[in-house]
Parts: structure tokens; sequence; C-alpha cells
């Protein structure tokens, strides 16, 4: 089985972690399910707290059961510690995910072909969603409709 992975993303000076990477790793990891990182960080879309993390010997490790009701801090603090992440400075990412429908539009734009490996991947991971697929349905008749037109006849 393949090991989890945690996206971060490193920017000059600092570690920059998006919320929902991070709850999706704890869910893999130490079976965190229905943890807001939001809710525990006290903050809403748009804020962006920094986290100052150090491999410290003083630490005692969270158990994973007291990992809900700890800081992000120790969270982050205990990922550190169980060598999941480096010390360093962490900005928590509170930017609110783009909407399926969005992303298959700009993905679409891309590629041209509702039939290109990657737009087929991406409706497929959404399939749970009646609302997306019916929406992409009709997004990719208007967009192969929209090609016929624009096409020049041979």
């Amino acid at each position: 089985m393949k090991k989890p992975q945690l996206n971060i993303v490193y920017t000059p000076n600092c570690w920059r972690i998006h919320y929902l990477n991070l709850e999706d790793f704890l869910r893999s990891v130490y079976g965190l399910r229905d943890f807001d990182i939001l809710k525990r960080a006290k903050v809403i879309h748009g804020d962006f707290p920094v986290y100052i993390i150090t491999k410290s010997l003083t630490f005692t490790r969270t158990k994973t059961k007291e990992l809900r009701r700890a800081s992000i801090n120790q969270i982050l603090t205990t990922l550190c510690v169980d060598g999941h992440i480096l010390p360093g400075t962490y900005v928590l990412d509170t930017t609110p995910p783009k909407s399926p429908i969005k992303q298959y539009k700009q993905l679409l734009l891309t590629h041209r072909d509702p039939l290109h490996p990657a737009c087929i991947q991406f409706k497929n991971r959404h399939l749970d969603n009646r609302y997306f697929c019916q929406m992409c349905r009709q997004i990719d008749h208007t967009f192969c409709e929209w090609l016929r037109n624009e096409s020049e006849p041979l």
C-alpha cells in the first residue's frame, strides 16, 4: 500500500500547506474523521495563520486520540516529531477550493477535448456528485457544439 503524502509547497522562507490537504492527511494517517482545521485554528477562509514548528526534545508527542482536541501548533509539531514534515515556518492556506465545475471548465479550455484523458480522469473522480455529472454533460454538449460551429468545413 502506498504511504500517504502530505502535499506541501515550499515558498521562500516558509512551507505552505492547504487546510484541505492537512485534513486529508490527518484522516488517512491518524484516522481523524470529520476534523475541521478551520474551526480548530479559529480562522475563516482568507486568513493565513503562521506556525513556527521546532523538533523540540522536551515536546511530549500528542497521542492520536488526543489530536482531535490539540491545537494546530501541537498537530504540526506531532507531524514533525513523527517524521512527516520538517521543522520550520508553516503558513496554513485557507483559500476555499474552486468548485469542480470551474475546475472542469478550465481543464476543458486547456485541452479542448472532453475525451482527453485528463478530462475523463477528472470526471471519473467526481462520479459520486450527480449535479457535477449532469452539468458536465451540458458543458460537453455545449462545448462540442461550439467547436463544430467554429471549425472550418473541409
